[in-house]
């Protein structure tokens, strides 16, 4: 579940797994006529033609009944039409589509790490895994937004020691993670001198729908962004 939105308009974004299928679910906050705008993205890690998508919204009020629904704009892009937001009021994701090829897990594998660095091609996937969680686009990895992270790589969330831990042993902002420390903490993993250390990436990246190539297989960025606009009474 996603942070509350706040003010006039807001910008946020969820990860939706396909397989297995999990929904992204926002609780949105304020009162008022609004409309929701959803988008699906699709970053450097997703080939072409390796997903076969519909997705939807769905409104709900605070007794779980459908006051809105998504419909489609244009290719990618979906709407809802006006609405009378109340508070307690929900926005649930969620996608009709289905994957063209399976992760592969071949031996093949590129290399993560190059002499005492990360490869660019590893970075730049840790700065999409990072943005796929970064879910109110502040550019910095909450607790919680954290936690979402481990949870997807079958890793426990951190426990209050832990997350201070983290936020002090890495680069943090505002008792969250920035993308600089993310970055290092998994270069400081794979750079452990734990024979084990890049075989667990490997089997976070696959759990988060990577194959052995870095592309994603069997995950895309959902919303991002996804827009809750508060109208203006006439």
């Amino acid at each position: 579940m996603a942070p509350v939105f706040a003010g006039k308009e807001q910008t946020l974004r969820g990860v939706l797994f396909t397989s297995p299928l999990r929904v992204v679910k926002h609780v949105l906050g304020g009162e008022g006529p609004s409309r929701i705008t959803l988008r699906v993205e699709w970053n450097s890690d997703v080939g072409t033609n390796h997903f076969v998508n519909e997705v939807f919204g769905v409104v709900t009020d605070a007794k779980g009944n459908t006051i809105a629904v998504t419909s489609r704009l244009q290719d990618d892009q979906y709407q809802t039409d006006e609405f009378q937001l109340e508070s307690g009021s929900t926005f649930m994701v969620m996608g009709l589509g289905t994957n063209t090829r399976s992760a592969s897990r071949e031996k093949n594998r590129v290399e993560l790490t190059t002499q005492d660095r990360l490869t660019k091609r590893f970075k730049m996937t840790l700065m999409n895994v990072f943005d796929m969680f970064d879910f109110d686009c502040d550019g910095l990895l909450s607790r919680s937004e954290y936690a979402a992270f481990a949870v997807a790589t079958a890793d426990t969330p951190p426990d209050d020691e832990e997350w201070n831990l983290l936020t002090s042993q890495f680069d943090a902002r505002d008792g969250a993670l920035t993308m600089v420390g993310f970055l290092f903490m998994h270069e400081c993993e794979a750079f452990s001198g734990d024979d084990l250390a890049v075989p667990d990436i490997w089997e976070s990246l696959y759990r988060l729908g990577y194959d052995s190539s870095l592309q994603l297989q069997h995950e895309m960025l959902a919303c991002g962004p996804l827009k809750l606009q508060k109208l203006s009474i006439p």
